[in-house]
């Protein structure tokens, strides 16, 4: 018995040290006493973390693993790590060790009580390891052994386009993993595998894993428009490590479409790839071309890319002949699709046309250019610019579309441009000319008059002319002397076809004669002073409901001059509603009413007409003669004299301060009696007084008085100068004076062209001036009133406030300020601005702020000022204060209150 039990203790101590060292064996496969911490690899990371090469950025390795360089290591066989963002592994107990790399707490360390303690330095947590002489066996309680067998699953050496991960760890290609852990494969941006982003796979040491993700391209990847029937290219790619076995290519959206290859596949440089045709059929929709990439056989290994494409049809049509007055319409369309954005533009022969309307019908946008009644002159070349736009793609066409529009051009009318076309019986009538013109006359086609409306047999085919005018113009003249006796006084124009009238609808033209006449008097002749009398007869055939109105002229009757009461007298009769007797009568006959007059009579019925005297009625005056060039006017004198009719005559002025009496014309002259006739000149005295135009300038308010005349207003800024200012300046106690145009709401001139003697006293007694409506100048506007600024010293300041705000806290005003010299503004360029100074007087206000600023002749100041607390102005918020200029230290007060 003694032997056996040797001997058994003897199997055991051997087995026991056997699986021992096996295990120590296997537990020392990862040395940790050969890395020093100078040899680590710099990642920037903490200590127990790594460097994600993916997103660039550290991450912390977890339980059962340690930092080793940029990997998270799995804890080797014997060690485990119960934390994480550990840079070591910790040993087990003495005699204990794991059954698989990566254990997680010291309870994954299982029996054994022989292990040899590592030799040399080592990162492993410090314990002593207990060897067991074999004397010591005795004492030890039997436990059971386990075989460890490793049991892990090798990653493949390579990666493309991806990388590998277990258990949210990134992992190197080639690493050991446990075996049946669950790898996954997560691709780069863009990339799949299968149909997905990522793939999990089940390491169990048989199954070969997927290393590879791929990405499917179409090129060029923008979406297009493209016009029905055009062909579309494109190229399929899918970025991979070897061929692939096919692509397939479709439509859904548009299944009568065409779409074929038209290259090889092909691979190269890592990519395989083929080029496709597409042909769109279909219209008026917006779809996708889908690319799939099939890796093997039966197997699509990659997700389909796709490719927008809109597919748009447009056309335009229309009425391209049409007649005049008839309706002319040109349509355009697009298809209509809700993401189509669609412009249309319409051009005719260059020009925008405007008559548009657009709707959709059909599943069609429409854009139609309607005319109603069309005329010639629509017609055209029309175009249209059709523009689609989808998200940033933009197709645009111009289409084209002739319309011709036949008609006439001109409708018939009198050489004058008149319809009807009337003329006065006894006239001289050279001839009468008619014309039409007709647009779009065809070669078997005549261009005709006709008359009668029953017959409508072609009217004097002697008479006319037919011309081409221009492109497509024919114009159609007939010209005749005399009026032949037709029904209804009508011609009309129309196109002859084959003998029929094919197009009549048009108006044509009446001509009437009218049996109107005018009849002069006799010639007269007058004597000085006596009452002359002439007399003209206007008549027609019969009663008219509106008589004439004659008018008489003199020398001139087709002159605007017309003679009006006054110096005439004008009386016209009525007789039997279709006679007027005119008579003139010339009161007080001289030498100035020698002469001819005709009438005018102006009808207006059937229309307006007139009818001017076929002659004129003489008036003379008896032989007689005096001299007045040797007669004095008294107040006036002679400016100068001229013959008419053998006779002198003599224009006379009168001297300053008077004017023409109203009776009397200014001639001197000698009459029909031998009698002198002599201008009289009457005393005018000239009023004129200041009325206050703004704070420092006037507008002049004048009046006048003669015998003959009177009369009070403003007085117009002709001849008004400064002399004249400054005598009125001084007459109203002012030193100097400067005359301004000023503006005034009405227009209430009396007088203009003042103008006033000089003299030692300045008085305006004298001044003399024309009436306005006398004056034979240019008329004056409401902004050319006479006005005068007056002062009395030679600076003068004037300020003018150009805005202003006040707030809770604060008063803000800007005022332009400017300095007169002798009345003429002085420049302000380079002056310091810093020499402007401000005092404020008000005890309501206190300065805030003062800024000056020069510009030309003035000055720009602006002063804000802030109000005091608890004090009110019985005006409200004003503010006082001195401005101070650069000038000889002149002073300018202001006063400005807020309302």
């Amino acid at each position: 018995m003694l032997f056996l039990l040797v001997t058994f203790i003897t199997l055991y101590q051997t087995a026991a040290a056997t699986e021992s060292d096996e295990l120590l064996n296997r537990s020392r496969r990862f040395d940790f006493s050969n890395i020093e911490p100078e040899d680590a690899v710099n990642t920037g990371c903490p200590s127990g973390q790594i460097l994600h090469r993916s997103t660039d950025s550290c991450i912390v390795c977890n339980p059962g693993t340690y930092a080793n360089d940029d990997v998270c290591t799995p804890c080797p066989l014997g060690t485990y790590q119960d934390a994480s963002e550990s840079s070591e592994c910790v040993l087990c107990p003495e005699g204990l060790s794991t059954l698989q790399i990566g254990a997680r707490n010291e309870g994954e360390c299982v029996g054994l009580r022989q292990i040899e303690r590592p030799r040399g330095p080592t990162k492993l947590r410090q314990k002593k390891l207990t060897v067991l002489r074999p004397n010591e066996l005795t004492v030890l309680r039997p436990i059971a052994f386990v075989r460890l067998t490793e049991r892990t699953c090798q990653l493949p050496e390579e990666v493309h386009s991806g990388t590998f991960w277990v258990d949210g760890q990134e992992m190197e290609p080639g690493s050991s993993v446990p075996l049946g852990s669950t790898v996954e494969l997560i691709c780069d941006g863009a990339h799949v595998v299968g149909d997905a982003d990522s793939l999990s796979m089940e390491c169990d040491g048989t199954t070969v894993l997927r290393n590879e993700c791929y990405q499917t391209l179409i090129e060029p990847d923008t979406s297009e428009l493209v016009f029905v029937g055009e062909e579309v290219q494109f190229t399929c790619r899918v970025k991979t490590t070897h061929d692939i076995y096919s692509f397939q290519v479709w439509s859904q959206d548009y299944p009568n479409s065409i779409v074929r290859p038209v290259s090889e596949k092909t691979f190269e440089g890592g990519f395989a790839e083929q080029t496709f045709s597409y042909r769109a059929s279909e219209i008026g929709s917006i779809g996708a071309v889908h690319c799939r990439a099939e890796i093997e056989m039966g197997e699509t290994a990659v997700v389909s890319r796709e490719k927008i494409i809109g597919i748009v049809g447009m056309g335009v049509t229309g009425t391209e002949e049409a007649f005049a007055r008839q309706p002319l319409k040109i349509t355009a369309w697009v298809t209509d699709n809700n993401r189509l954005d669609t412009d249309f533009s319409w051009l005719k022969d260059g020009e925008d046309v405007l008559a548009i309307s657009d709707h959709v019908e059909d599943g069609r946008l429409w854009s139609e250019v309607i005319f109603d009644s069309a005329v010639i002159e629509d017609t055209g070349s029309y175009t249209v610019t059709i523009t689609v736009r989808m998200w940033e793609m933009e197709l645009s066409r111009t289409l084209n579309f002739d319309a011709f529009v036949k008609g006439f051009s001109v409708e018939p009318e009198a050489a004058n441009g008149e319809n009807p076309y009337y003329y006065i019986e006894g006239e001289p009538l050279e001839e009468i000319q008619l014309s039409c013109v007709y647009h779009g006359l065809e070669d078997d086609q005549q261009l005709k008059w006709w008359a009668d409306p029953v017959t409508m047999d072609v009217f004097h085919d002697d008479w006319q002319t037919v011309e081409e005018v221009d492109d497509h113009m024919t114009r159609s003249t007939i010209v005749f002397g005399s009026w032949p006796e037709i029904p209804g006084d009508h011609l009309a124009c129309g196109v002859l076809e084959d003998g029929a009238w094919v197009d009549e609808s048009h108006e044509g033209i009446t001509i009437r004669k009218l049996d109107y006449a005018i009849e002069m008097g006799s010639d007269v002749e007058g004597r000085p002073n006596e009452e002359v009398q002439l007399t003209c007869t206007a008549s027609a055939p019969e009663s008219l409901e509106h008589p004439p109105t004659v008018t008489w002229f003199r020398d001139n009757a087709h002159s605007d001059d017309h003679l009006e009461d006054g110096p005439y007298f004008i009386t016209n009769s009525v007789r039997e509603e279709a006679e007027v007797i005119s008579t003139l009568t010339i009161m007080d006959f001289s030498s100035n009413d020698v002469g001819q007059y005709s009438c005018l009579a102006q009808y207006v019925e059937p229309t307006y007409i007139e009818v001017y005297g076929k002659s004129f009625i003489s008036v003379t005056e008896a032989a007689g003669g005096c001299d007045a060039s040797t007669h004095e006017v008294e107040n006036g004198k002679i400016k100068l004299g001229f013959e008419q009719d053998g006779m002198m005559i003599y224009e006379v002025e009168c001297d300053s301060g008077y004017w023409l009496s109203e009776e009397s014309s200014p001639y001197l002259y000698c009459n029909t009696e031998e009698e002198l006739v002599v201008p009289n000149c009457e005393r005018v005295t000239i009023d004129m007084q200041l009325v206050a135009y703004d704070d420092y300038n006037h507008i002049i308010r004048v009046s006048y008085d003669s015998p003959s005349w009177n009369g009070a207003g403003l007085l117009c800024d002709d001849g008004w100068d400064n002399r004249e200012a400054e005598m009125l300046c001084r007459q109203n106690g002012f030193k100097f004076g400067r005359a301004l145009s000023l503006t005034s709401e009405s227009a209430e001139f009396v007088l203009t062209e003042l103008n006033c003697p000089c003299s030692e006293t300045d008085q305006t007694d004298f001044c003399s001036a024309r009436r306005y409506e006398d004056h034979d100048g240019s008329s004056c506007d409401i902004d050319e009133v006479a006005g005068l600024h007056c002062y009395n010293e030679t600076a003068d300041v004037r300020s003018v406030l150009l805005k202003s705000s006040v707030s809770k806290k604060k008063n803000t005003m800007l005022f332009k300020v400017q300095v007169f010299k002798f009345g003429d503004a002085i420049s302000m360029h380079g002056i310091d601005r810093s020499s402007f100074t401000v005092n404020i007087h008000s005890s309501e206000q206190k300065m805030r702020k003062f800024k000056v600023k020069t510009k030309g002749d003035s000055v720009l100041v602006e002063l804000v000022t802030k109000k005091k607390q608890n004090i009110l102005h019985p005006d409200g918020d004003c503010v006082t204060f001195t401005l101070r200029l650069p000038f000889s230290e002149i002073t300018h007060d202001i006063v400005h209150c807020f309302e």
